[in-house]
């Protein structure tokens, strides 16, 4: 394990930062974490010849609804959203279970940081990378649809939605780290959160179809599972503007809801799986599995 010795004199905002920047840099190491974030460029850039055929179906009168070219960039943002995702669990699936597995974790702890500035210090690092990440897929989407579609338009809305979707999938990214923590084991706490993520939109469908079916007011059960508040960026945009820029699916029309409600539930995720996994690095003996 490489990181720079820690001096017991060093300031607790000095240790943890430097936890993070060998969480940093131990996390950019992994290919898979690279093969992500191509695939979510790619996505991203792909996602302009799915818009350009649906603007001819449009423009041939094939297709209702209406396609607004300048709002491009919110189509192209919302398709990689999966990738995007599952790379937050990548990040936190790791971030403890990997010291384990590598027997890296007694000497990460014996070292002068304290087991709560670890702890810290290695979400900082993880979601630093992944803030960059999303930061840049958003920044090449908004060069990309312009540089296709011409002049976007309502990019003022880019700071408010990159913010969403940087909080609204921590929720996963938290759910990954604490996972990594609880199992010790890498494979769980990646497979596990990334099964959730297909296999709740699917969940939430079935609600839809239950609810249109028997006339019960059912929507509240899929507000609740984590995948409706890890979808923040959904909802701080206008209805209209999802409709005119294909984002409006079904399962999204009938789910769109209120941001601050959405951010407060990713807010209970977050802090629950945060607690957990710290409660447990806190409590746990480091040298058993």
């Amino acid at each position: 394990m490489s990181m720079r010795p820690m001096a017991g004199g060093f300031s607790p905002l000095w240790r943890i930062w430097i936890v993070a920047e060998y969480e940093i840099q131990r996390s950019l190491a992994k290919k898979k974490i690279i093969v992500g974030i191509i695939l979510a460029l790619g996505a991203s850039i792909g996602s302009g010849y799915l818009f350009s055929y649906a603007i001819g179906l449009y423009e041939a009168g094939r297709l209702p609804i209406p396609v607004d070219r300048s709002l491009a960039w919110i189509f192209m943002f919302s398709i990689p959203s999966f990738i995007l995702a599952s790379l937050g669990v990548l990040l936190g699936g790791g971030m403890f279970s990997e010291e384990y597995e590598k027997r890296t974790a007694e000497i990460l702890f014996s070292k002068p940081p304290t087991r709560t500035e670890v702890f810290v210090g290695k979400i900082l690092g993880g979601l630093m990378i992944y803030v960059a990440i999303i930061t840049i897929t958003l920044a090449t989407v908004i060069v990309a649809s312009h540089v296709f579609f011409g002049a976007q338009s309502m990019l003022s809305l880019a700071p408010t939605v990159l913010a969403a979707s940087i909080y609204g999938n921590m929720v996963f990214f938290t759910m990954a780290l604490m996972f990594s923590q609880l199992t010790r084991n890498t494979l769980i706490s990646s497979v596990v959160p990334i099964s959730l993520l297909v296999i709740m939109p699917i969940i939430q469908a079935v609600i839809i179809f239950l609810e249109r079916t028997t006339g019960e007011d059912l929507a509240w059960i899929a507000r609740i599972l984590p995948t409706w508040s890890s979808d923040l960026q959904i909802y701080v945009i206008p209805r209209e503007l999802l409709v005119r820029s294909l984002v409006l699916f079904p399962t999204t029309s009938f789910l769109y809801g209120d941001p601050v409600l959405a951010a407060f539930s990713a807010t209970g995720y977050i802090m629950a799986f945060v607690s957990a996994a710290y409660i447990d690095i806190a409590l746990r003996d480091v040298t058993r599995g």
